[in-house]
């Protein structure tokens, strides 16, 4: 969440290079861990809607497994928007309820939607855009898993055993 300590400072520059990376992260040319190398750096931004927008861009992915975007046609829209609210000297909405997030309304919304045509974003696909992701361990057919478990056991106990 944004410090309300913190006095709001435009940073025009790191909203670009943050705008650039949601779409690098949207076409496919980055994977989450790259995506979150990037996002990382304006969680604790001077500018406040930064950081309002890498919280929310944070939501996003998984920490423990690298993959390509998956998100629902939802989460690619509000990707639309927060790419072409980069592009904006705006204060972003702090409430991500509204149907129009990051801006403070579909009006304001659609007069910057422009932003977002002639960018590399392709078109929301849910067969690209929203596979489901499954951790390493469900590549583990079961009876390989539960043999796994029972050697460790087995090898716990005989250790123990030997004490």
């Amino acid at each position: 969440m944004p410090d309300p300590q913190c006095s709001n400072r435009l940073d025009r520059d790191a909203r670009l290079r943050l705008r650039e990376g949601v779409i690098n992260y949207m076409s496919g040319e980055i994977s989450t861990f790259a995506f979150d190398d990037i996002n990382t750096d304006y969680a604790t931004s001077a500018d406040v809607s930064l950081q309002i927008i890498s919280c929310f861009l944070y939501s996003l992915h998984d920490d423990l497994v690298d993959h390509p975007i998956a998100v629902s046609p939802e989460g690619w829209d509000a990707l639309r928007r927060v790419v072409a609210f980069l592009t904006t000297d705006l204060e972003a909405e702090t409430s991500i309820r509204n149907v129009a997030w990051p801006f403070s309304s579909k009006t304001v919304w659609s007069t910057h939607e422009h932003a977002v045509n002639g960018s590399r974003i392709p078109t929301y696909d849910p067969a690209i855009h929203c596979q489901q992701i499954h951790s390493w361990w469900h590549w583990i057919p079961s009876h390989i898993g539960f043999a796994i478990i029972a050697g460790i056991v087995f090898a716990i106990l005989l250790i123990v055993s030997q004490l």
